[in-house]
């Protein structure tokens, strides 16, 4: 959310892709679309809500969000 409210422009690109290939399931499994970037699941859509929260509101948004960086695998599938 720091990041889109500093650099909106940045997240364009991953937007685009979203809309691109946000329904694409390459591996053909169980997983249902859409498939956006950001942990849980989240879309620059929903990033961008988030960077128009107060501190207050953002922080009780992701209270239960794990902050290890570890929690979830970076692969896009």
């Amino acid at each position: 959310a720091r990041n889109m409210t500093r650099n909106p422009k940045s997240f364009e690109w991953w937007s685009l892709m979203e809309e691109k290939y946000g329904n694409f399931n390459p591996r053909n499994n169980t997983l249902n679309p859409p498939f956006n970037f950001y942990r849980n699941n989240k879309s620059t859509i929903d990033i961008r809500k988030m960077a128009k929260m107060s501190q207050a509101e953002l922080k009780q948004a992701t209270m239960f969000d794990p902050l290890d960086g570890c929690s979830e695998s970076c692969e896009a599938f």
